[in-house]
């Protein structure tokens, strides 16, 4: 108390004292201001603005040509011929040409985006991609525009943007009531073959509540011409009818402790490397389970590798909206490596997702290939341009890869892991909130 009022009093006293006294006391606090201010002034200008913090990415989705002679992109805003034209916001696909450093808008829309699920073709002539029909209708068709008339010296219309454009996309599927490539759940389902360069391999269906219940196609990039490779058994009324029929009697026999296996309905395919369709994913009409399915390499009949209920699957393989389903087969010979969930090693089972292998005429559990970890799934798989598996990723607190450790030889395990040490060390002065974490 003696203290309070003998700081309250010497206060008191220098505020009654000199006018020199009291303007520096003034001059302090206006000093302490201006140095508060200063400092707040120098944290906002190291704070990320909310308008960019939650907007949208301008440039994303680097692809590569696969003879390395072209990179493709999408980028968002003006076109690169009028920087005077107004910016509508809309991803559009652009291409550059490595050796000339020439890079050309390849498509113009001004609508909606250019769908991320682009790509090229093997022959290195065409960029083949889905997009919407109509926004926001979930039917998307498959577009394919060449690439050489962008890059002719010859032509006045790849230099002129006051031009029209040298190639328009073509839409490669006539059936307007067809939707393909993405659904309501499930990865993209759309697959190219250096052995057939002009052909595309992808789901399809017919637009209605069946939609989500896929057919394979084969699309000829240059005739058009749609041909059916796989069909769905509820892609047809008779079939609707014999699965609904089917269910209903392995429900009434369960009544009875007689069990009867329902039928499965695909809802995702996965090819081999020759683009025989040998692997997909069910769902299980009678209790909502999913399960992996597989075929040897004489395509034999379908058996179940893998079931779990729908309480135990991980929603991350079928994924939350269309295309970001996770779920892989990969086949080597008679044997099968699936991203699945809830698989019981040891007797325990795994809530997170993992990457086993399997012999698919026995059915025999043979070895975890990758993943286990207790934290994280995978959330990403990286192939070499064989298609051929090299390595899964996490994300956690940062990202770490996990190299399949029966990839190839020594040498090729050395390169691949010197290649990522590369990759780290080039991106590292750039990542500021995002790591790349190596774990072999």
């Amino acid at each position: 108390f003696l203290r309070k009022k003998t700081k309250c009093t010497s206060v008191a006293r220098i505020m009654d004292g000199p006018d020199h006294v009291k303007g520096g006391i003034e001059a302090n606090a206006e000093k302490e201001k201006l140095s508060h201010d200063e400092k707040a002034r120098k944290l906002k200008s190291n704070l990320t603005p909310l308008s960019v913090l939650f907007s949208k990415p301008h440039n994303d989705h680097v692809r590569i040509s696969p003879n390395g002679a072209y990179l493709a992109w999408r980028t968002r805003g003006r076109g690169m011929g009028d920087p005077h034209e107004e910016d509508n916001g809309v991803m559009n696909i652009f291409v550059k040409k490595r050796e000339t450093l020439t890079i050309r808008q390849m498509t113009f829309y001004k609508e909606f985006d250019a769908c991320v699920h682009f790509k090229f073709t093997p022959d290195n002539k065409s960029i083949i991609f889905l997009r919407e029909t109509q926004r926001g209708s979930e039917c998307y068709h498959l577009y394919a525009i060449e690439i050489d008339p962008f890059f002719d010296q010859g032509s006045k219309n790849a230099d002129d943007p006051q031009l029209p454009p040298p190639a328009k996309p073509r839409n490669l599927i006539k059936d307007r009531m067809m939707t393909c490539g993405i659904g309501f759940v499930g990865g993209t389902q759309l697959w190219t073959s250096a052995e057939s360069p002009r052909h595309v391999f992808l789901s399809t269906s017919q637009i209605g509540p069946n939609a989500m219940f896929w057919d394979i196609s084969r699309v000829d990039i240059d005739t058009y011409e749609l041909t059916l490779i796989e069909e769905n058994i509820m892609s047809s009324t008779l079939g609707m009818i014999q699965v609904v029929f089917l269910t209903l009697i392995a429900r009434m026999l369960s009544f009875f402790c007689i069990r009867m296996k329902p039928p499965g309905v695909p809802i995702q395919w996965f090819p081999d490397k020759q683009l025989a369709f040998r692997g997909r994913l069910e769902v299980n009409l009678l209790k909502l389970g999913a399960s992996f399915c597989a075929r040897n390499q004489n395509k034999g009949i379908w058996k179940t590798i893998h079931s779990c209920t729908w309480d135990d699957i991980n929603l991350q393989l079928i994924g939350s909206t269309g295309g970001s389903g996770t779920a892989r087969m990969e086949f080597d010979g008679n044997n099968v490596d699936i991203h699945l969930c809830a698989f019981k090693a040891c007797g325990k089972a795994s809530d997170t997702t993992t990457y086993d292998r399997f012999n698919i005429n026995t059915g025999q559990y043979l070895k975890r290939v990758a993943g286990g970890d207790a934290k994280s799934d995978i959330t990403g798989f990286c192939a070499d341009p064989h298609g051929r598996t090299q390595f899964t990723y996490y994300e956690r607190e940062k990202r770490l890869l996990e190299i399949i450790p029966d990839i190839g030889s020594e040498d090729d395990r050395s390169r691949l892991e010197e290649d990522i040490r590369y990759i780290k060390s080039y991106f590292q002065p750039s990542l500021y909130s995002h790591n790349v974490a190596c774990k072999f």
